[in-house]
């Protein structure tokens, strides 16, 4: 009786779905089935899951951390992300590979859920709301099978910047301060929001930050804790892939320098990325003072879709470990953006940017199941290249609009006109 119930409330449920959003609902499960099913019946064929069982049993037993496993790549995971994924160790890799797998499409589904409905423009309607989960779910698939971590840090990105526009500090500071324990430059998110928005949030996220450190300790043996912060540390300040061949390379911005305008030196990069970051973050700060509403203290609507582009785009691009599976961070504003240009008035110029951007990612991800050609297109910088025509259809609107809010301040004796 109870079975049948919920089979009707479920049939209930579908029919009064538009067709577009069956059809959202209908691809995401059919992904979600069969990336379960592979993690069960081939647990260990293209996947990178054995590196965070593998770290999760040594952190249980007390072991290092970062001492190369054969066959497996380097561990890059903080030990406060360690210790949160420690249940892992405790459970055969094919249950553990599908928990993994879910446990990454959950936090994003769910956050997608929430970004969309709280959080994007309200005039959106559901069937365009479906359209933005069908443009991501490409660019996300690949992660999801091969189980990558990527898509529970774009959950808990779009989670805290969800949170952050309700004002809830807390919560959006402990996305970021999880997100930075799993891959360090998701603080460049953290720290554009502390530019734009009130102190209270820069405050929370230092005292997140410091408890992640914090609770490590509590997870494990405070003296193995504090030799592995230190292994850490030392791992990620020397490791590079400079030295190897080109289509080891990361997949940044210095790939596709190399590629098509020759060599550039580590610290001409080093500079290139600090003059990018500073760059975005004065554009954020200008946006920030032409756009708050001084009564209330509360960043305009669209403030934090600039935020989250724009520190994606250099997360990416610009940033210190960026593999082609790193790119799904920009699915989410790509979406938006492909979405918001169809529905508002938008430059030709905008939308070929944007779609090219989605295209090149989109013909990467098809390239995955041909090894071959997939590291071939990849060496060529077609990530970089993504990336970065993305950023600038992000930014270049915004400069026009501040150029016009400049040249309204100087014709008008107050401001707004």
């Amino acid at each position: 009786m109870r079975l049948n119930s919920i089979v009707s409330e479920l049939l209930a449920w579908w029919r009064n779905l538009g067709r577009w959003q069956q059809l959202a609902a209908a691809a995401w499960g059919v992904v979600l089935v069969v990336v379960s099913v592979r993690a069960v019946v081939s647990p260990d064929r293209h996947t990178v899951y054995p590196i965070f069982s593998t770290a999760a049993r040594n952190w249980l037993a007390g072991g290092d951390l970062y001492v190369p496993q054969p066959g497996l790549d380097d561990y890059r995971y903080s030990p406060a992300a360690t210790g949160l994924m420690s249940p892992l160790g405790w459970l055969p890799d094919r249950l553990g590979g599908m928990w993994w797998r879910l446990l990454n499409a959950g936090v994003l589904l769910g956050a997608l859920f929430w970004w969309t409905r709280d959080f994007l423009l309200p005039s959106l309607t559901a069937n365009q709301r479906a359209a933005l989960f069908l443009l991501i779910l490409p660019l996300t698939v690949g992660n999801l099978n091969n189980a990558q971590s990527n898509p529970l840090l774009v959950g808990l990105l779009l989670g805290a910047v969800t949170a952050a526009s309700r004002r809830w500090w807390t919560l959006a500071a402990g996305g970021i301060a999880v997100a930075t324990g799993l891959k360090v430059y998701p603080i460049a998110l953290g720290l554009l929001l502390a530019l734009v928005l009130p102190r209270r949030f820069a405050v929370a996220l230092v005292i997140a930050l410091l408890g992640a450190i914090g609770l490590s300790f509590l997870l494990q043996e405070p003296g193995y804790v504090a030799r592995q912060w230190d292994e850490w540390f030392r791992h990620v300040c020397v490791e590079d892939r400079q030295s190897r061949p080109l289509e080891s390379w990361y997949r940044d911005f210095r790939l596709l320098w190399m590629v098509w305008l020759g060599p550039i030196g580590p610290q001409s990069y080093r500079l290139t990325q600090m003059t990018v970051a500073a760059s975005l973050a004065v554009i954020c700060w200008a946006a920030r003072r032409s756009r708050f509403q001084t009564q209330r203290d509360i960043p305009a609507e669209r403030m934090p879709i600039l935020v989250l582009g724009m520190s994606c785009c250099w997360m990416t691009v610009f940033g210190p470990a960026t593999e082609t599976s790193t790119y799904m961070l920009l699915a989410p504003s790509l979406a938006w953006a492909l979405v918001e240009a169809w529905l508002e008035w938008c430059s030709l110029w905008r939308r070929g940017l944007l779609i090219a951007s989605y295209g090149i990612l989109l013909l990467g991800v098809i390239l995955a199941w041909f090894p071959g050609m997939s590291r071939s297109f990849q060496t060529l910088g077609a990530s970089p290249l993504a990336g970065l025509l993305l950023l600038v259809a992000v930014v270049w609107p915004e400069l026009s609009r501040l150029r016009a809010t400049g040249r309204r301040q100087l014709t008008c004796p107050v401001y707004p006109c």
